[in-house]
């Protein structure tokens, strides 16, 4: 069985040397998010997810695959940009 969102949350925030309030305070995110993304109390969408990630000093891209969302899941997870890229070539 894999590692949960949250337990690998919490080994990025300890590899960075970053504490719960810390990211909360980094990201602008409410520090009971966090706890909760860590917790796994709540699941990690792409709206926290683009915001932590810069403060985890990676790509929103990495941080979705993670999380086990699709990487272009920011532009609706259906391949909408590459849906709207062949309307405006048309």
């Amino acid at each position: 069985m894999g590692a949960t969102f949250g337990s690998i949350l919490q080994g990025l925030m300890a590899n960075r040397h970053l504490t719960r309030r810390a990211l909360s305070r980094a990201s602008g995110r409410a520090e009971s998010t966090i706890n909760q993304l860590v917790a796994g109390r709540i699941q990690p969408t792409a709206g926290p997810l683009k915001d932590i990630a810069p403060a985890l000093e990676m790509s929103v891209a990495d941080l979705l695959v993670i999380a086990g969302l699709p990487s272009d899941y920011e532009s609706g997870g259906r391949g909408g940009s590459r849906r709207l890229g062949r309307l405006a070539a048309w």
